[in-house]
């Protein structure tokens, strides 16, 4: 693939090179429009805390959310890891 990109010409090699590069970003762009999505001023953890009569919080564009949305990956890792060592080690040893 790189051979047949390299004797390509500039304009095609750019095509080509955003072809091979626009998946391997899609994981992290979407992840970005969910915490768009989550986080924003009208977005949905906002609209439960004003059904629950809470006021509404500025949650993006702060240090927050950018540190949560750096650490998050490791964060929901460590967490699911937990619980799945949690959950089956205890049926585990209950069972045995």
């Amino acid at each position: 693939m790189a051979y047949y990109i390299a004797h390509c010409r500039q304009t095609a090699q750019k095509f080509l090179y955003m072809l091979i590069m626009l998946p391997m970003c899609m994981s992290f762009l979407l992840r970005t429009l969910a915490w768009v999505g989550l986080l924003q001023d009208t977005g949905i953890i906002n609209t439960l805390l004003s059904k629950l009569g809470l006021p509404r919080l500025t949650l993006i564009r702060t240090p927050g959310a950018v540190v949560l949305g750096i650490h998050c990956p490791k964060i929901c890792k460590v967490v699911l890891i937990s619980f799945y060592e949690l959950m089956f080690k205890r049926i585990a040893v209950y069972h045995s």
